[in-house]
């Protein structure tokens, strides 16, 4: 009888131990599950803020180079309208010389048109006076609003994708010109530009970091933006944008890595680690039963 005593003492003791041992088992998992759950986030978040990172620095880089073509452009267009100011009177024959020495400047603009009093009165290459020259932008309504913002503005007013009275699509920088004789209106300048032309120009170097693009205008009469180059479905993938400087209106790039966000993933040597980790330490619990 007094050795039954210590012998149900020694299964309560044993049983105790078992339980005990389940209990460091789950919660010793719990951790080990918690703390490799948190490792593998943190590495998620350090991978993918180094993407953003690397995203924009192309972002910024392709920015400068759009930014700075089209300054180019629109420069030299502005020499032209310079030219109409100081020589209002000026023929068919002269505007086709002046514009034919600015146009060999670059590859990127289609062609000048200058409109006298809202008519076009003045076209280059010549080849296009037939179908344009005569031309009221009271008859053509989806240019007309960005010719009038033209018309009010001392700055150039940047317009696209338009499509043009020729055929096609472009993009469209117009500015104002001032009669300098009179100091009245004289018209509007101009200058088509080849969308794809000029942008991809400003993607072709390309960057250490390949990005997907997609250019936007945000719509004067409405709070939305439009495409205006680049691939519009990177839009549902969560791009990182920066805002671009042009003459006129609100312009923004997006981009996303070229094969897309990384994802979520597991990291072989943490889960490892981890398990080696989580076998001693219950080999230990093993040990101390």
């Amino acid at each position: 009888m007094q050795q039954a005593v210590p012998s149900a003492l020694d299964k309560v003791a044993r049983r105790s131990a078992r339980v005990g041992f389940i209990y460091n088992v789950i919660i010793s998992i719990m951790v080990f599950m918690f703390t490799v759950a948190s490792v593998e986030f943190w590495l998620y978040q350090q991978a993918h803020d180094q993407e953003v990172k690397d995203v924009r620095n192309a972002l910024l880089a392709y920015r400068s180079r759009i930014e700075l073509k089209v300054t180019q452009n629109i420069d030299l267009s502005h020499g032209l309208a310079t030219y109409i100011s100081l020589n209002p009177d000026l023929t068919q024959d002269q505007f086709a010389r002046f514009a034919h020495q600015l146009k060999a400047k670059s590859p990127h603009i289609l062609n000048f048109g200058a409109a006298r009093n809202w008519v076009i009165s003045h076209v280059y290459p010549e080849n296009l006076t037939s179908s344009l020259v005569g031309t009221r932008y009271h008859d053509v309504p989806e240019q007309l609003e960005s010719v009038r913002a033209a018309y009010a503005s001392s700055a150039p007013v940047i317009s696209g994708p338009v499509d043009l009275l020729q055929g096609g699509t472009a993009l469209i920088a117009r500015q104002s010109i001032v009669n300098q004789n009179t100091g009245l209106p004289w018209g509007v300048l101009s200058t088509v530009l080849d969308i794809d032309s000029l942008f991809s120009a400003s993607f072709a170097e390309g960057e250490a970091y390949p990005v997907r693009v997609v250019l936007q205008e945000k719509q004067a009469t409405e709070d939305t933006f439009n495409a205006i180059y680049g691939e519009p479905s990177i839009l549902t993938h969560s791009p990182e944008s920066v805002a671009v400087s042009l003459p006129s209106g609100h312009w923004r790039l997006l981009g996303v890595p070229q094969d897309d966000w990384k994802s979520l993933h597991a990291h072989p040597t943490v889960w490892t680690v981890g398990l080696i980790i989580l076998g001693f330490w219950l080999g230990g619990c093993i040990w101390t039963i």
